[in-house]
């Protein structure tokens, strides 16, 4: 938890075959593995922010107020309340389930909550919101090529993904939410206090891959 600690590890050789490397640290994990010159794997990916929303006197260089994973969860907010009363109760739990993400120490992904309402179940314009939750929470922060080709692939899969919220809509509650498809694995928590004694504020995203995690089996 060092924040003055990071590590960045080369697997095999560059260019050559199948190779990859690691950043890693406080908040911070990117995995990508390349076939030769072409990236084949983005995933784990996880990014963390404490505290989630800048204080004053706050220690961090960023600004007060801003947020640095603000999209992620606002997003979230916004969909689950446009839900109405049949879809909340497929999708929204009131209680907060986990405290955090599990996965730190799983070479591919487990299995998640079966419950949350599926694409079909959502509207038109919840579908399309969901997409973009999606798309700039966590697949657009990497290449741009493959990016567009893992979004291909969440579309065709559409039919199968689910999304599951837990907890309170704003940043005053605890709560995370889940996205599942046959592949992607996407998990947000904000469930921790944050540095400013706030009730939370201590925010945590990640997104896996069942096929492709460090570069697939």
């Amino acid at each position: 938890r060092d924040p003055k600690k990071f590590y960045f590890t080369l697997f095999g050789k560059v260019n050559q075959g199948k190779w990859g490397f690691s950043f890693e640290g406080h908040h911070i994990s990117v995995n990508f593995t390349f076939n030769d010159k072409e990236l084949i794997s983005g995933t784990p990916l996880f990014f963390g922010a404490n505290p989630a929303k800048i204080f004053k006197n706050s220690s961090s260089t960023l600004k007060e107020g801003e947020r640095p994973l603000a999209f992620a969860e606002d997003a979230a907010f916004d969909l689950v309340k446009s839900f109405d009363s049949k879809q909340k109760a497929l999708a929204h739990k009131e209680k907060v389930q986990m405290r955090d993400m599990k996965e730190g120490k799983k070479a591919f992904p487990g299995e998640y909550d079966k419950d949350g309402i599926k694409w079909p179940q959502l509207k038109a314009s919840q579908q399309q919101a969901l997409m973009t939750l999606i798309n700039q929470a966590y697949i657009n922060d990497l290449n741009e090529h493959y990016a567009s080709q893992v979004m291909k692939e969440i579309e065709q899969d559409k039919n199968n993904i689910r999304f599951t919220y837990y907890g309170g809509t704003n940043l005053q509650e605890p709560h995370h939410y889940q996205i599942i498809g046959s592949d992607i694995v996407l998990l947000l928590f904000n469930t921790q206090n944050g540095t400013q004694k706030t009730p939370v504020n201590h925010v945590h995203q990640i997104w896996r891959s069942r096929k492709s995690d460090f570069g697939g089996k």
